[in-house]
């Protein structure tokens, strides 16, 4: 028996046991006789180790890894083909592919179809946000998309955290203790910031979704999205790669998507980089056709941080922590 595939998957996927058991199946069933094994890893905190053969993550780390040496380049007869042009435009790597995307994720604003009133008017405690874990990268939308950039962007995180209800709920907005759907889901707050995914926590209504623009301008010019990507070990060879493709291929193809978003007769609300699907899934849900249109834009670019992003990152953001730990609410104009 060949020696097992392993597959280094970021934890945050949705639903990861759904994930990998499908892909244990998909694989077994294309006539491969490995054994894959899964090592779940926060892509966002450390780096993976770096005997993996396929590498699952976020793409604010593609860099990274391939500055590293952790992913190897990859051929160009991997299909391509329905993957969103703004997608693969903002993917490569020293204009090389080291990557295939193949899922996609936005912040949204959620609301109930009747309460979709304009935001800028919202008055305290009417937001909930998992602000505290997301500090960062609420920083970098802010930042690209504010006139004012660093002052600007920091007044804008000052007033989210009084959107959300000040400093009490700031220090309880971790995803760890997050009970912001709970409480929109009980009317406590007319609106969730969030991911489209949250949409499978929510009674059946119909729902408002828009790209979230968190910033204090009222229009975005450089709408960021996280997309997420597979790649190859940088030591894979021979065989071993030859299955890694195979894999590749199982998992950007159309009926591993659908299966993968509608498995147990649950809709996941899951972004494919692949548009041809959004028709498909817009009979499971009409929805889709909102979140379509968030995702086609034209102007919407891949979110992702340089080389340095595990030794930036984490510190840049700790700091940000702090800043907003202080017992201070500024008011201010923010258009979410």
């Amino acid at each position: 028996m060949p020696d097992p595939l392993i597959v280094y998957c970021y934890r945050q996927i949705s639903d990861a046991d759904v994930f990998c058991d499908l892909l244990k199946l998909r694989f077994r069933e294309t006539g491969h006789e490995r054994e894959i094994e899964f090592r779940l890893w926060d892509c966002y905190k450390k780096e993976p180790g770096r005997d993996g053969d396929i590498y699952i993550y976020d793409g604010m780390v593609l860099s990274a890894l391939a500055d590293k040496d952790y992913i190897r380049r990859l051929p160009d007869i991997i299909d391509t083909s329905g993957i969103f042009e703004w997608v693969l435009n903002g993917s490569k790597v020293r204009k090389k592919t080291y990557g295939i995307p193949f899922m996609l994720c936005a912040n949204v604003l959620i609301c109930r179809k009747d309460e979709n009133a304009p935001v800028r008017d919202l008055n305290r405690g009417e937001i909930a946000a998992p602000m505290k874990s997301m500090v960062g990268e609420y920083y970098v939308f802010s930042y690209f998309n504010s006139p004012d950039k660093g002052e600007g962007s920091l007044r804008t995180l000052r007033h989210l955290k009084d959107l959300i209800g000040g400093i009490e709920m700031y220090e309880r907005s971790r995803f760890v203790e997050y009970d912001g759907v709970e409480r929109f889901n009980r009317g406590d707050c007319k609106y969730l910031l969030g991911f489209t995914e949250d949409l499978r926590f929510l009674p059946s209504d119909e729902y408002k979704v828009r790209s979230a623009n968190i910033s204090d301008s009222l229009r975005v010019e450089l709408p960021l999205n996280y997309v997420n990507y597979i790649s190859v070990g940088s030591r894979v060879s021979g065989e071993r790669l030859l299955d890694c493709l195979d894999m590749i291929e199982i998992i950007t193809s159309a009926d591993f998507f659908r299966d993968y978003c509608t498995a147990e007769g649950q809709i996941r609300y899951i972004l494919p980089a692949n548009e041809n699907l959004y028709a498909g899934l817009a009979e499971f849900d009409d929805v889709y056709r909102q979140l379509y249109d968030i995702v086609r834009n034209e102007y919407n670019c891949v979110l992702r941080y340089g080389k340095d992003f595990y030794e930036e990152f984490p510190r840049k953001s700790a700091e940000l922590r702090e800043l907003l730990a202080e017992k201070k609410d500024e008011t201010g104009k923010i258009t979410i």
